[in-house]
């Protein structure tokens, strides 16, 4: 996966921080030269993740912890207001036994604390398959976009073709990598495999944001100002 996450990047000619392991994380730091976005890739298994606690909100704090030592060990490199404020933390979990549904990790992305938070699982069977839709080609996010859509007839089975569900996961949860089409019908395909992968608290949120029509709205402001996390009880 990180190989993947690595041609993603480069092709979109990102900044890379080399930083070491930390907390049996495996670290990649992306960085836009001339903006003030930056994405924290940490990689590591479900079995390290629980292997103190399987408490969600232990699990969390176990993460900030780490983000914060990894800012200080990097802070000498960027505007700390900047870092403070535009960094995203993408956790990709090698997940084998399926099992963190049952964690309900999602919940750690609604809480913007210490930075934005993207939770990422896959099983290696997964991703070896995904890998054997694309050529050496390096216009990877292009193949990316081609293989969604050219296979957009599994959204209806999309838990049993689960490399697809893989590929979908990725423009999720990846905030730089975008999906691009000229088909209007393609984009509506898109639409419906987004939000038929989301969670019920994201499917709320996600059309009470489409209510309203603002351009140049700070999503982060927004959802805190109109209390919209809070929509578990609505």
């Amino acid at each position: 996966m990180r190989n993947l996450i690595s041609k993603i990047a480069e092709e979109l000619k990102f900044k890379y921080l080399e930083i070491e392991s930390l907390d049996n994380l495996d670290l990649q730091f992306f960085y836009f030269e001339g903006k003030q976005d930056y994405y924290l890739f940490a990689y590591t298994s479900i079995e390290q993740i629980i292997k103190n606690s399987e408490d969600e909100e232990e699990i969390e704090y176990f993460l900030n912890s780490s983000v914060i030592n990894i800012k200080e060990k990097i802070s000498s490199n960027f505007n700390d207001k900047s870092l403070d404020r535009n960094l995203s933390l993408i956790v990709i979990i090698e997940d084998p036994k399926k099992i963190e549904s049952s964690l309900k990790l999602h919940k750690i992305e609604e809480n913007y604390f210490i930075a934005k938070k993207y939770i990422l699982t896959y099983t290696k069977s997964d991703y070896e398959e995904l890998n054997t839709k694309f050529n050496n080609d390096n216009l990877i996010i292009q193949q990316l976009n081609q293989v969604l859509i050219e296979n957009n007839n599994l959204l209806e089975s999309i838990s049993e073709d689960t490399w697809y569900n893989l590929l979908v996961k990725l423009f999720i949860k990846i905030p730089f990598l975008n999906y691009s089409s000229s088909k209007q019908e393609e984009i509506n395909d898109l639409n419906k495999i987004i939000i038929n992968s989301l969670s019920d608290i994201e499917k709320t949120l996600f059309h009470k944001l489409l209510i309203f029509d603002d351009n140049d709205i700070n999503i982060e402001e927004f959802i805190s100002k109109n209390n919209l996390l809070n929509i578990d009880n609505e």
